[in-house]
């Protein structure tokens, strides 16, 4: 009923070595809209942070190889509810404050169309790597 937090902690695992793009919901990204809300990624602990130019609006690349990354989202939901008109010049204000419930994370990549971080990506623990093969 309030505002809430939500923190995962795991790993990520790419199908393909490349470049990924992970993408800002839009109501994160863009100025005609408060979220409410405050997002945090965190890949092989090196924090997110999405472009605010045209050119990358909202998105932040990284090069990945198929293997368990660690990684790590923040979600911090900082809307009152209801909406409560005492604080500083009537914030948050619903006709401006986002009604959604939760972001969507989004990934596009080699071989990958702009989609929500696919959950098979997601573990809690590494997976252990195979062994190399014999001679190499």
């Amino acid at each position: 009923a309030g505002p809430f937090g939500v923190r995962y902690r795991g790993f990520l695992r790419v199908p393909a070595d490349g470049v990924y793009t992970f993408h800002a919901p839009r109501e994160f990204a863009m100025p005609d809209i408060e979220a409410g809300y405050d997002l945090r990624v965190f890949v092989d602990g090196i924090e997110w942070n999405p472009a605010t130019r045209r050119h990358a609006m909202g998105s932040w690349s990284v090069a990945l190889a198929s293997c368990d990354h660690a990684f790590e989202a923040v979600f911090v939901d900082t809307r009152s509810r209801p909406y409560k008109y005492e604080t500083w010049r009537d914030w948050p204000n619903p006709k401006v404050l986002w009604q959604g419930i939760a972001p969507v994370l989004e990934v596009s990549g080699p071989g990958v169309d702009r989609r929500p971080v696919p959950a098979g990506w997601l573990r809690r623990e590494a997976r252990a790597t195979a062994p190399a093969p014999a001679g190499r």
